[in-house]
């Protein structure tokens, strides 16, 4: 069913996480992004704007790594170029 697929890749996310060698996430789809924040441990996602019309990034508030950066993209939302706007904003995060 959806939501344990989605929880097995909330378990994935925070193993990947917890290697340290994460500076950012693009979530897509609503209930991986719940899942691998809950698997994380956040708290909420305080948004700060958007990588492109519809598609918000922002940090996660709390958790084994607050302060971490995410873009969160609906499943099926965006345009062709939407990942590589949004991991182009993660990278932009860190070199600012």
């Amino acid at each position: 069913d959806g939501q344990a697929v989605a929880d097995a890749l909330g378990r994935m996310t925070r193993g990947l996480v917890a290697g340290g060698h994460v500076g950012g996430l693009v979530l897509t789809g609503g209930d991986t992004a719940s899942a691998a924040c809950a698997a994380l441990g956040g708290s909420a996602l305080w948004l700060r704007g958007e990588t492109q019309p519809g598609i918000a990034w922002g940090v996660l508030l709390g958790g084994v790594l607050p302060g971490l950066p995410v873009v969160t993209k609906a499943g099926g939302f965006g345009a062709d170029e939407a990942l590589a706007v949004a991991i182009g904003r993660l990278e932009g995060w860190k070199a600012g």
